[in-house]
C-alpha cells in the first residue's frame, strides 16, 4: 500500500471518529433530556420534617358539643315534638313547631345549647408572660376576642350547635401551656385544625361527663401539603389550599338542598338556615340531601392542604362533684411540621440538562459569547466587503471620468 493511500485512510479515520463520538454523545444527550423532561412532568415531591416552637405552627381548635340529648326535651315537647329522634332522626323529620308564633329558626336555637350553657369557665395558662407579667387568662365565652379567644359556631345534625374555640393572636404568641375547662354539662370535645370540624380525619371525640376530672396531654403534627394545581395527576394526595373546608361543605350541602327542594329550603342544622323546609316532601328531600353529603361522600369539596395530626394521650381520670366536670388539656411547647415540597424544580431541570450538554458535547452557556462574536464578525466582514466594493466602484468611476476628460482634451487640441 502506498504511503499516500495510508495517509488518506488515517485522515478518514480521524474525521470519522469525531463524527462517531459526536453521534453517540448526541444520542445519549437526547435520551437524558427525555428522561429529565419525563421526571419534570411527573412532578415528584418530598416531605421535609423539622421541629419548631408552638407559636410558629398551627394550634388545634377545640370544638365543644353537647354529649347525648343534644336537643332540649323541655323545648321540643311544648312545641309538639316528642323527642330529638323525631326532630333530627332518620325516620321522622318533625322540626316545625305546632305553635305558629315559633319559627323553625327560633326553635332550633332554643332547643340547642349555647357555649355558656355548656362551659362555666375557660382558663388559659401560657408559657410566656405578657408585657404586664401576666401568664394566666380567662377567655370570654359569649364573644370573640381577636387577642384571647375566637369563637365559631358549627352546626351538626346529631349535636345541634357546637362551639369551636381557637386562641387569639396574643395567646398564640405567648404559647399555651394548658387549658383548664370547667363544664356545666357533659360534652364531647373534638380537636382539629382551625375550620375543619367536618373533616373526618380519623377523629374521635373526647367525652367529658359530669362528675369527672380529666387530665390529658395533647400532641400534634402540623402537615402542609402542596396544592393540587402544582402537582401532576400521578400524585397521590389531592388538596386545595385556597378553600376553607367547613365553609365549603356547608355551602355544598346548602346548595344541594335548595336545588332539590321545591321551595329552595334546607334543614335547620346548617349556618344558612333562613329558609327551613316545612312541607313533608321538602323536609324529606332536604334531610337526605344533607345526610348523603355532609361527610363529603360525593366529593363536593377538596381535601384541605394544611391539617393537624392530633393525639390525645396520657389521660388521668378522677371523680369530681356530680354536677361538675373539669378538663385539663396540656399542650406541647414544640411541634413537628411536615412540609411537602417539589423535588424537581424548573431550575433543577435546566441545571441537569445543562450538565449533560456540557459533559457530552462540551458546550456551556459561555460558548454563547463565541456564537455572538462569530455573528458579529460575519456582519463586520460583510460591511467591510461592501465598503471595499463601493470604494472600487468609486475608483472605476473616477478612472472613467478621467479617460473621458482626456479624450475631450485631445479632441479640442486637434481642432485648434
Amino acid at each position: 500500500m502506498k504511503v499516500k493511500t495510508k495517509v488518506l485512510i488515517l485522515q478518514m479515520i480521524k474525521n470519522l471518529q469525531y463524527s462517531f463520538i459526536l453521534g453517540i454523545c448526541t444520542l445519549v444527550l437526547l435520551i437524558q433530556v427525555y428522561m429529565c423532561l419525563d421526571k419534570y412532568v411527573s412532578v415528584p415531591t418530598y416531605i421535609s420534617s423539622y421541629i419548631t416552637e408552638q407559636n410558629k405552627a398551627e394550634f388545634p381548635e377545640i370544638t365543644f358539643c353537647k354529649n347525648e340529648e343534644s336537643y332540649k326535651h323541655s323545648v321540643l315537647k311544648p312545641n309538639g315534638i316528642p323527642d330529638e329522634q323525631h326532630y333530627s332522626g332518620t325516620e321522622n323529620h318533625d322540626w316545625v313547631s305546632r305553635n305558629s308564633l315559633v319559627t323553625p329558626q327560633a326553635l332550633f336555637s332554643k332547643a340547642t345549647y349555647s357555649a355558656t350553657e355548656l362551659i362555666d369557665n375557660l382558663y388559659i395558662r401560657t408559657i410566656k408572660a405578657d408585657s404586664h407579667g401576666d401568664f394566666g387568662f380567662i377567655a370570654p365565652l359569649n364573644r370573640s376576642d381577636e387577642n384571647f379567644m375566637i369563637w365559631r359556631e358549627n352546626r351538626h345534625r346529631g349535636f345541634g350547635r357546637c362551639h369551636s374555640a381557637y386562641p387569639g393572636q396574643k395567646l398564640k404568641q405567648l404559647m399555651v401551656y394548658y387549658a383548664k375547662i370547667s363544664l356545666k354539662d357533659s360534652v364531647k370535645m373534638y380537636l382539629h385544625h382551625e375550620g375543619q370540624f367536618l373533616d373526618l380525619n380519623g377523629r374521635m371525640g373526647i367525652k367529658a361527663l359530669l362528675g369527672s376530672k380529666i387530665q390529658m396531654q395533647i400532641n400534634w403534627q402540623h402537615v402542609k401539603m402542596l396544592d393540587q394545581s402544582v402537582k401532576s395527576v400521578k400524585s397521590g394526595y389531592k388538596c386545595n389550599g385556597s378553600i376553607a373546608y367547613d365553609k365549603c361543605m356547608y355551602a355544598a350541602v346548602t346548595k344541594a338542598m335548595t336545588s332539590a327542594t321545591s321551595s329552595n329550603c334546607t334543614v335547620p342544622w346548617v349556618p344558612d338556615n333562613l329558609s327551613i323546609c316545612t312541607s313533608i316532601s321538602d323536609k324529606n328531600t332536604s334531610f337526605w340531601a344533607h345526610y348523603n353529603r355532609i361527610t363529603n361522600q360525593q366529593g363536593d369539596c377538596p381535601n384541605p392542604c394544611t391539617f393537624l395530626s392530633i393525639t390525645a394521650g396520657g389521660q388521668n381520670r378522677e371523680s369530681a362533684p356530680a354536677n361538675q366536670s373539669q378538663v385539663y388539656l396540656y399542650f406541647q411547647s414544640k411541634t413537628q411540621i411536615n412540609e411537602e415540597s417539589l423535588l424537581y424544580t424548573t431550575l433543577s431541570l435546566f441545571a441537569e440538562i445543562g450538565g449533560y450538554v456540557g459533559l457530552l458535547l462540551g458546550v456551556a452557556i459561555f460558548h454563547l459569547a463565541d456564537l455572538i462574536n462569530l455573528f458579529i464578525d460575519n456582519k463586520i466582514s460583510g460591511y467591510k466587503k461592501r465598503m471595499e466594493e463601493q470604494q472600487e466602484n468609486s475608483e472605476e468611476q473616477r478612472s472613467k471620468v478621467y479617460q473621458v476628460n482626456q479624450v475631450m482634451r485631445n479632441d479640442s487640441e486637434q481642432f485648434c
